[in-house]
C-alpha cells in the first residue's frame, strides 16, 4: 500500500502506511528537504510533520515523490540480565524454554522509532511466539528505569520510570538518554541493536545531586524559592524540534493565562505555573510581579489577581489559592529566567526533562518597566465547556459519532492528558490496536475502556491508542482550565472553521490586558 497523507489537527500531517523499516528514512528525507518545519517524528509505520505554514501538504507531497535513501545505521550492543518479574509468566504463556527465549532476544533488532519517553526505542525483529505476545491486560502505574520489556512484537528498555503495559523480562544498566551528551539519545530510528545476555550487570552511574538553580550569567537574581507546592514549575511555550528524541513539548498547560501574566509585567519568556497554595518567594531585588487566577499576598497584604504590583528586596510573596484547572500563573518582570534545557525552561511531568523548581532555587529577572497595563484576565469559560475538534486519522474505528458527546473530566487527569468520562457510557470502537504513531497536543485518543483522553503538553511523543479527533488550537487554553468534575461537550468543525477560530481567539486576546497604563514608582 502506498503512503497516505492525512491532516492531524490544523498544523500537522500524518503520513501513514509507510513501508516497514522506512519511517526513519522518510523522516530524514523530509528534514533534509524541509529544514524549516517545526517537527518531523517517525512512528512505527508513519511519520508526522508539524508546521504552521499553509502549504505543508504540497511541500511534503513533493518529498514523497522522491526515492528515499536508507538511513545510516549505528550498531549497538546492550547488556541485559533476565530476572524480570514477568519472566516465568511469559515462558508459560509462550511455551518457550528459557534457552529458546534467550535465542529470540539475541536476534539483531532494529530501532523502528523513538518515542513514549526520551530515549525509549521501539525495537523490532522478534520472531516466534515472543513476537505474538500482546500487552499486559493491566498496565503498571510505574515501571522502573532500565527495565527490559516486550509486547506487540517489540522489545524496549525503559530509560525512565514511567507507567507501562509491557511484560518485564529483565533489566539493563545502559544509559539511553543523557542530557550531558552532545546527542542525548543513545539510540536513533534505523539503528541496529544486539542484546547480550549476562548473569549480572552493574548499575549505571549514580546521578549527581541536583544543584540549585541560579540565573544565567549576566542576569540579576530577583527571587529565591523558599517553598514549592507539588507540581508547581516554570513554564514557557515549550520545546520545538526534539519530539523525535521522545522529549515532550511541555510548556504551559494554559498558554493563554501564561501569556497574560507575562504581558502584565511588561513581557517575559514565561511564568510560574502554580498548582496550589504555599508557593513562597523571597524578593532579592526590586521587581514587578502579577498573578493570573491566583490568590497572592505580599508580606501578608492581599494582592488582587490580574494586577501588576511592585515588590522590593526583603519582602515575601506567597500564594494562597489557585483558579481554574487547579492552577494559576505568576509573571515576573523580564523573567523568570533560569538556564534552558533543550531550549525551554519547562519541566514535563511524564519523565522530568527540564530544570524543575525546588526550595533554594534563585530566579532571574529583567529591567523593571516604568509603565505597565492596569489589569488583565482571561474571560470566564462557559459551562459546559465546548471543545471543538477536527476528525482524527482513526475516526473510522468509532461505532458512534463523537460530535455532540458530553462528558465529565476525571480526577485522574493531569498535564499528560485529560481523561473524559462520557455521560451516556463508554464510546464503542472496533477491536484491535494501532501501530504506535506520533501525537500532537489536543489529540483525542480512545483506549479500550471507551473513555477518551485528550493529550496535553506533557504527552508521550508516540502513542498506541487510536486518535479519533484533535481539539483545535483555539481551544487549547480551555484544556488547561479544565479540572476534575468539569463538564465538556465535543463539537466537530472543519479545517477552515478551525483556522478562523484561532484567528478570532488571537484577536480577542489583545483586549485581555487592558486599559490605561499605570506608572509604578
Amino acid at each position: 500500500m502506498d503512503p497516505s497523507v492525512r491532516r492531524l489537527g490544523e498544523f500537522g500531517l500524518l503520513i501513514e502506511h509507510v513501508e516497514t523499516g522506512r519511517s526513519a528514512g522518510l523522516a530524514d528525507a523530509i528534514r533534509g528537504a524541509l529544514p524549516e518545519v517545526h517537527e518531523v517524528v517517525p512512528g512505527l509505520d508513519s511519520v508526522m510533520v508539524l508546521d504552521p505554514r499553509d502549504d505543508l501538504v504540497a511541500r511534503v507531497s513533493a518529498v514523497l515523490e522522491r526515492d528515499i535513501p536508507a538511513t545510516v545505521t549505528t550498531r549497538h550492543e546492550l547488556k541485559i540480565v533476565l530476572d524480570g518479574p514477568d519472566l516465568a509468566e511469559v515462558l508459560a504463556v509462550t511455551g518457550l524454554s528459557r534457552a529458546e527465549l534467550e535465542t529470540a532476544l539475541e536476534a539483531t533488532l532494529t530501532v523502528a522509532a523513538i518515542g513514549f519517553s526520551p530515549g525509549f526505542g521501539y525495537l523490532t525483529g522478534l520472531a516466534g511466539p515472543l513476537a505474538d505476545l500482546g500487552r499486559r491486560p493491566t498496565p503498571r502505574p510505574r515501571v522502573p528505569a532500565g527495565s527490559l520489556a516486550v509486547a506487540a512484537g517489540m522489545v524496549a528498555i525503559y530509560p525512565h520510570a514511567t507507567p507501562g503495559g509491557w511484560w518485564l523480562l529483565g533489566r539493563s544498566s545502559a544509559t539511553l538518554f543523557d542530557l550531558d551528551r552532545q546527542v542525548p539519545g543513545l539510540l536513533a530510528a534505523g539503528d541496529e541493536v544486539r542484546l547480550v545476555i549476562v548473569s549480572d550487570d552493574a548499575p549505571g552511574p549514580i546521578p549527581a545531586p541536583r544543584c540549585r538553580l541560579v540565573p544565567p550569567d549576566g542576569v540579576r537574581p530577583v527571587l529565591e524559592v523558599t517553598a514549592v507546592p507539588a507540581g508547581t514549575s516554570l513554564v514557557d511555550d515549550g520545546r520545538r524540534g526534539v519530539a523525535h528524541l521522545g522529549v515532550p513539548t511541555a510548556g504551559a498547560a494554559d498558554l493563554e493565562r501564561c501569556e497574560v501574566a507575562a504581558r502584565l509585567v511588561g513581557g517575559g519568556p514565561g511564568a510560574i505555573e502554580v498548582t496550589g497554595s504555599g508557593l513562597e518567594l523571597c524578593i532579592l531585588e526590586s521587581t514587578v510581579v502579577a498573578g493570573v487566577d491566583l490568590g497572592l499576598d505580599v508580606d501578608g497584604r492581599h494582592v488582587p489577581s490580574g494586577v501588576p504590583v511592585a515588590v522590593g528586596a526583603g519582602q515575601v510573596l506567597r500564594t494562597t489559592s489557585v483558579g481554574r484547572g487547579a492552577r494559576g500563573y505568576l509573571g515576573v518582570a523580564g523573567g523568570p529566567l533560569v538556564p534552558l534545557v533543550l531550549g525551554s525552561m519547562s519541566t514535563d511531568a511524564l519523565c522530568g526533562v527540564g530544570p524543575g523548581l525546588a526550595a533554594g532555587d534563585v530566579l532571574g529577572g529583567g529591567p523593571v518597566p516604568a509603565v505597565l497595563p492596569m489589569r488583565g484576565a482571561v474571560p470566564e469559560d462557559p459551562d459546559p465547556v465546548v471543545l471543538r475538534f477536527l476528525p482524527g486519522p482513526h475516526d473510522h474505528l468509532l461505532l458512534e459519532a463523537l460530535n455532540m458527546v458530553t462528558a465529565t473530566v476525571s480526577a485522574t487527569s493531569n498535564r499528560v492528558g485529560l481523561r473524559l468520562v462520557p455521560d451516556k457510557g463508554s464510546l464503542q470502537r472496533l477491536d484491535g490496536e494501532v501501530a504506535s504513531l506520533p501525537t500532537v497536543a489536543g489529540a483525542i485518543q480512545l483506549p479500550a475502556d471507551g473513555h477518551p483522553i485528550v493529550l496535553g503538553p506533557d504527552r508521550a511523543t508516540l502513542g498506541g491508542y487510536p486518535i479519533i479527533g484533535v481539539v483545535i488550537s483555539a481551544d487549547h487554553g480551555l484544556l488547561g482550565r479544565l479540572g476534575p468534575g468539569s463538564a465538556v461537550e465535543l463539537r466537530a468543525v472543519d479545517h477552515d472553521e478551525a483556522r478562523a477560530a484561532l484567528q478570532a481567539r488571537r484577536d480577542e486576546s489583545v483586549g485581555w490586558v487592558t486599559g490605561t497604563a499605570a506608572t509604578l514608582g
